[in-house]
């Protein structure tokens, strides 16, 4: 999601397609599908190249990914764009497998053109991820999840009670957790994990309030939504604001919505 968002920030689109499209045709004129999108394979190695830019301009040590979304988000100007609005508004984002996408390749090719000349480089550190992101929970009375999906994210927030309670912080888990999957439990894969499972490793409070929603992503997640936007149960309600200075968690603060 970031590497797209960040692609249609500087100008670039997604493009509607069959997901019946002679895929051997499209390899020769260089678009990649996305099930049923379309994107231009050479805008997105320009996109690399800009990523790789950004970094190369760093001082080289080790950064969150949290800190890389937020030096990305700083340098766009869109307002439909996520990674600007996270910036503007003081949300963080965290990437757990950054190495796995879009911007891991521009990344790479930074490491690369650094490593063969022998120069220092910038470098995404994935255990200060864990030490922010613990650092969340560490200040938080209480916590929801709400996982669309699964997989590495999934059991990325989960984990943060685990890493509490190893650094002398039980914090009981999360109290409150929602999650739309089309996995089931019986294949094995954190995809299809329960909270009930979850609940054995103490991921998940003991006394939590929980649902799970067997369904396809964008038709649960639109109508979670809708409900929530057309019952009016975000007015009048706060948010979270998070201040950083450097991967210490400095402020937690809650600030009306819009600020």
């Amino acid at each position: 999601m970031p590497y797209q968002d960040f692609y249609q920030a500087r100008g670039y689109s997604h493009y509607k397609c069959s997901p019946r499209c002679d895929d051997l045709a499209l390899r020769e004129l260089f678009v990649d599908r996305i099930y049923d999108t379309l994107v231009d394979e050479d805008k997105f190695r320009e996109t690399d190249e800009v990523i790789g830019d950004i970094a190369g301009e760093l001082e080289p040590k080790g950064y969150s990914s949290r800190e890389f979304m937020e030096i990305l988000g700083s340098s766009i100007d869109d307002e439909g764009s996520i990674l600007y609005n996270a910036v503007k508004y003081g949300v963080p984002i965290i990437v757990p497998a950054l190495n796995d996408s879009s911007i891991g390749i521009g990344l790479t090719g930074l490491y690369y053109r650094r490593r063969m000349a022998n120069e220092p480089f910038m470098r995404i550190d994935p255990i200060r991820d864990n030490w922010e992101i613990t650092q969340i929970k560490i200040h938080s009375e209480k916590t929801a999840v709400i996982y669309i999906g699964g997989g590495v994210p999934k059991n990325y927030i989960q984990q943060t009670e685990v890493i509490c309670e190893t650094l002398g912080y039980d914090r009981g888990g999360h109290h409150y957790a929602v999650q739309i999957t089309q996995d089931t439990p019986q294949w094995g894969g954190l995809s299809g994990c329960t909270f009930e499972e979850a609940q054995s490793w103490g991921k998940i409070n003991r006394d939590a309030n929980k649902s799970v929603a067997y369904v396809e992503a964008s038709i649960g997640l639109s109508l979670m939504v809708g409900y929530i936007l057309q019952s009016g149960v975000w007015k009048d309600r706060k948010r979270l604001k998070y201040t950083w200075d450097g991967d210490m968690l400095t402020k937690t603060e809650q600030v009306p919505l819009g600020l």
